[in-house]
């Protein structure tokens, strides 16, 4: 589809626009669930990986800062590694089996990116002189992602308790850890990578049920990092490798996906105007 076809629209019976990106991505998101069986003989060609990755990359972060580090991890002896020694449970079979593990690394002293940052939006021109020269000011205040941890702490408390003080007079954001941020920024790009991964018919696995410690030694990241999710990639197993593996016979198979995990009602999740005051979705 062109760039210009996927601006295109159609109209419902209702008169209501939709695009006509809008029905491909809903069966993305429908198509998405956490698989536990991968079909252990089915690679993910790299085409297809590098392709991932780049969507990945296009995800949204504060200041466009992007502080996350992706570690792709492919080889079978590392994977089986990190699954007998880092992995909780049965993640590690997930790790195990499945022919992709990426783990998503949150870096808790982002200030360490603001030349590079600064140089990118440079580069686009979108952005005054005088803007990309505050940016390095603004994206500390809401990270307190300084290197060394006692001086982060220290002005990340000392902030906490200025905002306070101005919040008395003004609105202000409420400043969070420097883990916080990072994390938050971090999983915004791994689930638009499992969205990605839907998009291409392949399936995946978010996992927090890891020894971060352990697993951050393994690959060899500097303690700047946090670790807030891993995420398992490839073809679901058909329903004899799924049983060979220990699971559920026609839990997860590549030709037919599973029912849904049921969610609560609608209503109970968004309010209207104000919290308790249910979503009624009419005009």
């Amino acid at each position: 589809m062109t760039v210009h076809g996927a601006r295109d629209a159609i109209s419902e019976p209702s008169g209501a626009s939709v695009s006509l990106l809008a029905g491909p991505f809903s069966q993305i998101v429908h198509s998405r669930f956490s698989n536990t069986h991968y079909a252990s003989h089915k690679p993910v060609h790299i085409s297809t990986l590098n392709e991932l990755l780049r969507l990945t990359q296009r995800a949204p972060s504060s200041f466009n800062i992007q502080p996350f580090k992706l570690v792709v991890i492919r080889d079978p002896t590392l994977r089986d590694k990190i699954a007998h020694q880092a992995m909780l449970g049965a993640n590690g079979n997930r790790v195990r089996t499945a022919p992709v593990t990426v783990v998503f690394a949150a870096d808790v002293e982002s200030s360490r990116l603001m030349p590079q940052v600064v140089a990118l939006l440079r580069q686009a021109g979108t952005f005054p002189e005088g803007f990309l020269n505050k940016i390095p000011f603004f994206a500390n205040l809401f990270s307190t992602g300084y290197p060394f941890s006692l001086l982060r702490w220290c002005l990340y408390w000392g902030k906490r308790v200025a905002m306070h003080v101005v919040g008395w007079f003004k609105a202000v954001p409420r400043l969070e850890r420097p883990e916080t941020w990072a994390v938050k920024n971090t999983m915004l790009a791994a689930m638009t990578f499992m969205l990605a991964a839907s998009s291409h018919s392949l399936t995946t696995c978010p996992m927090e049920g890891f020894d971060a410690r352990r697993l951050r030694h393994l690959l060899g990241l500097p303690t700047r990092y946090v670790l807030p999710v891993v995420v398992s990639l490839g073809y679901a197993a058909t329903p004899g490798e799924e049983a060979a593996q220990g699971g559920k016979e026609g839990h997860a198979v590549s030709s037919k996906q599973p029912p849904p995990s049921l969610r609560f009602p609608m209503e109970e999740v968004v309010c209207e105007e104000a919290y308790g005051r249910p979503w009624k979705g009419v005009a």
